[in-house]
């Protein structure tokens, strides 16, 4: 309890500093003087106040508490002043870090996560925040999971999170090739140091391949289970080792170096304790469609049914859609018991379910999607994350050709040619599918460009385009459900070989969007 208490402390204790008064100039009244000193008294006044508030509180978090157990007495201070009197102010010089909200949360009044602490700040998804303080884990209880972030609004409005909810803010970048890593997820790619400059380092395993056996691996930016997630790899995948730690660490009592990796989600830090030296079965393998996990039947979804948490992490809202606030994240495997259910169906990551309002643990209760949940334990699925809605339209195992950005131009060679999709190679004659409902808005077929074209409309004004079919298989105005075939792959238009040029647009003015973002990865 103390070690908790004294962080406190901390962070309280760094918002005032104390200060010997200086001699005041020479002045010609009594008046002015006594200005000075009635200002200094309200501003200690004002300290003292906030003070005993925040004893008052650790007073009802920890009753037997005294003022011999502080390490400080306020009532010895002399002249204090705020500290930070004026957050994120132009006259402070210190160096900012800014995020953004990766989804819509409600801020919590302290670190932790009972229903208590959730304050009525609420953030929408992708504001502006500036990171005050990031709380890491004690480094010797090696344990996993999101670390509580202090974050401060544009309005100066003050609040803790976790750090999965936000996403670091990077440079505007005309290629995808260069990305910015987030504070816990998200593809990245680190420039790898030589190793002559790393003593702690070594290639002993280096070109070594092994795959990931564990149902979430995450990639981290240093090799230290306190480091910020670039990425969760799933069961099965494989990587290849750049160079190792030195020294063995020891996680969840295992014992094994760190492995610096190459996978298809980037390069960065791994624990070898939960990596196999063999390929795994692919039918352990987390497929990226989840195809090979047993999807529930909506229809029995109904109140007062028990299910299993799915995912990795489900999050609980307080909207049935993606719009809902978070308010809570629920660990995988963690019963949950259904109290309502919306009698819509809605297509999420190519997921055919309902919303539905649960009870957990008999503390929370709020909104979760369907398809997140399951009627027996079992390997889990990435994540739930709503905003990519969308299905993988061909089966390829996820190769992408060409991706969104400038490129070279493959037909004339033009360098810094934008390329508005992702080509996704495949066969003549692979089946190309609806990546969410959605209604065929138009089709048409030129001799180049785009060939033989479908577009689908969606929900949220976004629209997806399937160029160069060899066969269509709809007409303008069909209603399709996800994962409907809607043709062919083909040759067709300006194509240098069999692909499915997809594209994600959005709007009346039909602006060009990164599918990477709406695809699962």
């Amino acid at each position: 309890m103390k070690s908790q208490l004294f962080f406190s402390l901390i962070l309280f204790t760094s918002l005032v500093s104390t200060v010997f008064a200086e001699a005041p100039s020479e002045i010609s009244t009594s008046s002015k003087q006594e200005e000075l000193l009635q200002k200094n008294k309200r501003k200690q006044e004002e300290i003292l106040s906030k003070y005993q508030d925040f004893y008052k509180s650790l007073q009802y978090r920890y009753p037997n508490l005294s003022f011999s157990d502080l390490p400080i007495d306020i009532t010895n201070a002399k002249d204090l002043k705020l500290h930070n009197e004026a957050p994120g102010a132009s006259d402070k010089k210190l160096k900012q870090i800014q995020a953004k909200a990766d989804d819509s949360f409600y801020l919590r009044t302290e670190p932790n996560s009972r229903p208590e602490f959730l304050s009525k700040i609420k953030i929408k998804k992708g504001e502006r925040l500036e990171v005050v303080l990031v709380l890491k884990k004690d480094p010797l209880a090696k344990s996993d999971g999101p670390n509580w972030c202090l974050v401060r609004t544009v309005n100066k409005k003050e609040g803790y999170t976790t750090s999965d909810l936000l996403t670091r803010e990077g440079p505007k970048v005309s290629s995808r090739n260069v990305e910015f890593p987030s504070l816990e997820q998200g593809r990245i790619s680190i420039q790898i140091p030589e190793e002559n400059q790393n003593t702690n380092t070594t290639t002993k395993w280096s070109k070594r391949n092994f795959w990931v056996n564990v149902s979430v691996l995450n990639l981290r930016n240093d090799p230290d289970v306190n480091s910020y997630i670039l990425a969760k790899l799933p069961k099965g995948e494989k990587l290849e080792v750049v160079y190792s730690t030195s020294k063995s660490d020891i996680v969840d009592g295992n014992e094994s170096p760190w492995h610096f990796v190459s996978s298809n989600f980037g390069s960065g830090w791994v624990f070898g304790g939960y990596l196999s030296d063999s390929e795994i079965s692919s039918e352990s393998k987390i497929g990226y469609d989840n195809t090979s996990y047993p999807q529930e039947n909506p229809n029995e979804l109904i109140p007062g049914a028990k299910r299993y948490v799915r995912s990795t992490t489900l999050r609980l809202r307080d909207e049935p859609n993606e719009f809902g606030s978070v308010v809570t994240s629920i660990p995988g495997d963690e019963r949950i018991q259904i109290i309502d259910v919306k009698n819509s169906l809605e297509t999420i990551g190519g997921i055919k379910s309902k919303w539905i309002y649960i009870n957990w643990n008999d503390t929370w209760e709020g909104w979760v999607f369907g398809g997140f949940v399951t009627k027996e334990k079992g390997q889990l699925v990435l994540s739930d994350d709503i905003s990519k809605y969308f299905q993988i339209p061909v089966d390829n195992e996820r190769y992408v050709s060409s991706s969104f950005g400038t490129r070279i131009d493959p037909v004339t060679g033009k360098q810094g040619a934008f390329h508005s999709g992702i080509d996704l190679p495949a066969p003549i004659g692979t089946p190309i599918k609806a990546v969410s409902d959605g209604v065929v808005w138009r089709t048409t077929t030129t001799s180049g460009g785009y060939g033989v074209l479908t577009i689908m409309s969606h929900k949220n004004n976004i629209y997806t385009y399937y160029a160069h079919q060899n066969t269509r298989k709809v007409k303008e105005g069909d209603r399709i459900s996800s994962g409907d075939v809607i043709g062919e792959v083909g040759n067709s238009g300006k194509s240098t070989g069999p692909h499915l040029h997809f594209e994600v647009r959005k709007g009346p003015s039909q602006e060009a969007l990164d599918p990477d973002a709406f695809l699962p990865k």
